[in-house]
């Protein structure tokens, strides 16, 4: 596999894409659930889905956690200079930590299948990111 190389972060000083990180990291988020959520918004109009069916539940529970969270993890390691790995792991571990948190809150209502489902995508999507980094190394 080739080395991680980003062309427009590679031209920033270390110090400056070390306090871009975080920054990154929150965009990236915001801008793949976004994009996962017209997408599948788009999807749904064109076939005339309801809100309630297989696809709702695929995009909000499965989809958009996994691969936002990918993504975030994928985006802040190109923007990291150097400790790739660990800099996969910390993100990795933060959003799955956060995912946690966000079930204990909404378990005190009850438990909900599809927040479960949510939280597993989540890991699932950090593991794959945190395992494709180390492959990229």
């Amino acid at each position: 596999m080739p080395r991680m190389k980003a062309s427009f972060f590679d031209k920033l000083p270390n110090w400056l894409r070390w306090l871009l990180l975080p920054i990154v990291v929150v965009v990236s988020f915001i801008i793949a659930t976004a994009a996962i959520g017209v997408l599948f918004w788009i999807s749904r109009a064109m076939i005339g889905a309801i809100d309630s069916g297989w696809m709702y539940w695929l995009q909000y529970y499965v989809l958009q956690p996994g691969l936002s969270i990918y993504a975030s993890v994928i985006t802040g390691v190109y923007c990291a200079p150097k400790y790739h790995f660990n800099t996969s792991l910390i993100i990795g571990i933060l959003f799955i930590f956060l995912n946690g948190m966000s079930l204990f809150i909404l378990l005190e209502e009850g438990f909900q299948l599809g927040v479960f489902v949510a939280l597993l995508s989540g890991v699932i999507g950090a593991a794959i990111a945190i395992k494709d980094t180390k492959v990229m190394e």
